[in-house]
């Protein structure tokens, strides 16, 4: 057993594929009601997060599994954490973010709640790996 990004996985962390990891994040976001719009904007943020994996320093753990098996567990771990915000969320995916700030820190001119709520999810799935694989 090898934990990736606070799951506990059967079998060797370097497995993981960014491709077919970020295919399965989009396909959940299609079946979650996610617009297309909405799935490339997650996606275009997650590819940041799991991209930047690249220039973090490793400990122990995290050369084992390696920089693009690291990224690859983000889109893997954004499902589950997004199912949990979801459930907890009281605002449709939908609806309209319009704090300025908010939409400078994702670098668009329009975004929605259901995009900041999976970007939380993303930001939560790289905060867990940081704890887990980078060199502190």
């Amino acid at each position: 057993m090898v934990l990736i990004v606070g799951h506990a996985v059967a079998g060797d962390c370097r497995l993981l594929a960014p491709t077919r990891e970020r295919e399965v994040l989009a396909s959940f976001l299609k079946k979650t009601g996610y617009t297309s719009r909405q799935v490339s904007v997650v996606l275009k943020f997650a590819d940041g997060r799991a991209q930047a994996w690249r220039s973090i320093p490793l400990n122990k753990q995290g050369r084992f599994c390696g920089a693009k098996a690291i990224g690859a567990s983000i889109y893997w771990c954004v499902p589950s954490s997004l199912t949990r915000l979801l459930q907890s969320s009281l605002i449709g995916i939908h609806e309209q973010v319009t704090e300025p700030s908010v939409l400078k820190f994702y670098g668009v001119k329009q975004l929605t709640q259901g995009e900041t709520i999976a970007g939380a999810a993303v930001s939560m799935c790289q905060l867990t790996a940081i704890d887990i694989f980078a060199q502190h």
